[in-house]
């Protein structure tokens, strides 16, 4: 009986482990999924600017051309 005992206490000890293990898991996972968010946030703001730059740039083109035409 003390040797089951014992071995109830291991699991039980096992089990405790794995759930603390699974509790860090899922804090890493959601850190994760916030970092996540965070970098498609900055990316669909580099984006914006990219356009914004590239508007900017072929508004400067067609300005530059029809001076060119004076």
């Amino acid at each position: 009986m003390s040797t089951l005992n014992t071995q109830q206490s291991t699991v039980n000890n096992q089990q405790s482990t794995l759930n603390s293990q699974h509790s860090t898991v899922n804090t890493q996972q959601s850190t994760l999924n916030s970092q996540h968010s965070t970098l498609n946030t900055q990316h669909s703001t580099v984006n914006n600017l990219n356009i914004k730059n590239f508007n900017s740039a072929q508004l400067g083109n067609s300005y530059n051309q029809i001076r060119s035409f004076k």
